[in-house]
């Protein structure tokens, strides 16, 4: 659990939003771009999370194949 106040300063150290708002800065992107990125990152997972929601659940007996330890 962390109240709101942790939260927004965990918020302002994100690497992501730093280095978008330091690329704006330094005019290698722009506002617009990088709300098209934005976007396009938003509609890439959602179609992820249907994918997974529509795929049927792996069996009991497949939990550990293909893992390697």
């Amino acid at each position: 659990y962390r109240d709101k106040k942790e939260e927004g300063i965990w918020l302002a150290k994100d690497p992501i939003s730093r280095m978008h708002k330091n690329l704006i800065k330094m005019g290698i992107l722009t506002k617009e771009k990088g709300k098209r990125i934005e976007n396009e990152v938003k509609a890439e997972i959602d179609e992820a999370i249907e994918f997974a929601q529509k795929s049927p659940s792996p069996k009991p007996e497949d939990v550990f194949k293909d893992v390697f330890a």
